[in-house]
């Protein structure tokens, strides 16, 4: 019995003594817990001294190199964005022009020369108003793709069209609309004799019609009044806010918050000409009213007029220009004047030649707007193209000792070879209307 009891105060005791025990695992737990948790806390905290600040720092440094190529890109001169900053000048009729007698032998690269005679048309050798004896003359009229952006002077697919019996002229301007091509030829072209005169342009050019800044850079613009076109934007405001708009655009867009902001956004159109469908508002009835006007004036010089639709990359692939290039067939058409489409011609190539025809991304030369320009194959490809097109019009003889009423059509009357006083515009000297 006495060992029974105990028995009993042994199980007793463990009974009392089991919640104390039980609450001192728990306590002990709790603070091995506690010590876990204050050493991860401390690795953590570690880490993040370790890797954070640095990472911190690295981002703040980016942040503020970002910041400071901002400013140099915006405030500081530097090397100039486009090529029209440094070969053209400002004129109060067309927001820019060709600098005359420019030469700069490594302009777009080395060994690839741009240069103007002293009319500002590219090229190093004079323009007369008179036209050599025994020869034809054509001038070009157009944008970057007329002049030949990228290419020496004799690469250019208007300089390719020369030959003995040839004289060319070329009269293309980097960011032209069809309006200033149309506009610097009214009054720096129409003093001089020739027999061809083709007005070249891309899908671009239309939508540049319609607007009054071009790349930041300030233009006018052609209207239709009554049965006229009349200049409005003139005088056109100088260029030097334009250059500072422009720089801080793309200094904008080199931030890095900027492009990730750009490459979530969707984007809607071409940046450069938004819609190219024709504006029934307005565009496509000044281009009718100055592809006519510039039909009488060639017709008064015993000159022939002719449209170039030039393809641009994407023109191989989808019918974006469709609409233009059949509103422009119609104004072709109803006038009787010849239209050479190089689209379907381009569509003929292989995709591969077609690539090899244009600069692209990894071709960006000394300025900013390569991509998208014929290079030199592809201006050698338009001048093909081209003068087999005015072959089969009789427009370019193979001998100028011919009967001139064939190449400029049988109602013109036909001008002596010996090149005499020939019957000009009898419209006078262009005086845009305000």
């Amino acid at each position: 019995m006495a060992q029974s009891r105990h028995t009993a105060r042994d199980n007793d005791g463990q009974t009392a003594n089991g919640p104390a025990i039980a609450q001192l695992a728990r306590v002990i737990s709790s603070e091995i817990a506690g010590v876990r948790r204050s050493r991860i806390k401390r690795v953590l905290l570690a880490a993040i001294l370790i890797l954070g600040i640095p990472a911190a720092a690295f981002v703040a440094l980016e942040g503020l190199s970002s910041l400071a190529l901002f400013a140099r890109a915006t405030f500081v001169a530097s090397q100039p964005l486009f090529a029209e900053e440094v070969s053209t000048a400002y004129d109060s009729e067309f927001g820019w022009v060709a600098k005359k007698s420019f030469s700069s032998p490594d302009f777009y690269g080395p060994g690839v020369g741009l240069h103007t005679n002293s009319r500002g048309f590219r090229g190093l050798m004079p323009t007369p108003d008179g036209v050599p004896n025994g020869k034809l003359r054509l001038v070009c009229s157009g944008d970057s793709f007329t002049l030949g952006w990228g290419v020496a002077d004799d690469e250019t697919w208007c300089a390719q069209l020369a030959s003995e019996q040839m004289d060319v002229v070329n009269m293309g301007q980097g960011g032209y609309g069809i309006d200033q091509a149309y506009l610097w030829y009214r009054r720096d072209g129409l003093t001089l004799d020739h027999d061809i005169h083709i007005l070249a342009f891309v899908t671009h050019d239309f939508a540049r019609m319609a607007m009054d800044r071009f790349l930041g850079y300030a233009k006018p613009r052609l209207v239709v009044d009554a049965d006229s076109l009349r200049l409005v934007g003139v005088p056109v405001p100088r260029r030097d806010r334009a250059r500072f708009t422009r720089r801080f655009s793309r200094a904008v867009d080199g931030l890095r918050t900027a492009q990730l902001v750009s490459g979530l956004t969707p984007r809607a159109g071409n940046d450069e000409a938004g819609d190219s469908r024709p504006d029934a508002s307005s565009t496509s009835d000044v281009f009718a009213r100055l592809v006519a006007q510039l039909h009488r004036i060639n017709s008064a010089k015993h000159s022939r007029l002719v449209l170039v639709y030039l393809p641009g990359v994407g023109d191989f692939t989808n019918d974006a220009s469709l609409l233009w290039r059949n509103q422009t067939r119609r104004i072709a058409d109803s006038l009787g004047v010849p239209l050479i489409d190089l689209i379907p011609e381009l569509r003929k190539l292989a995709k591969r030649d077609v690539q090899n025809m244009y600069f692209n991304a990894r071709d960006e030369l000394r300025f900013v707007g390569a991509t998208g320009h014929f290079n030199a194959a592809g201006n050698r490809w338009a001048a093909d193209v081209i003068r087999a097109h005015l072959d089969s019009l009789g427009a370019i003889p193979g001998n100028a000792m011919i009967d001139r009423r064939k190449a400029l059509g049988a109602t013109a009357p036909a001008p002596s070879l010996a090149r005499g006083p020939r019957p000009r515009s009898s419209q006078g000297p262009y005086v845009p209307r305000q």
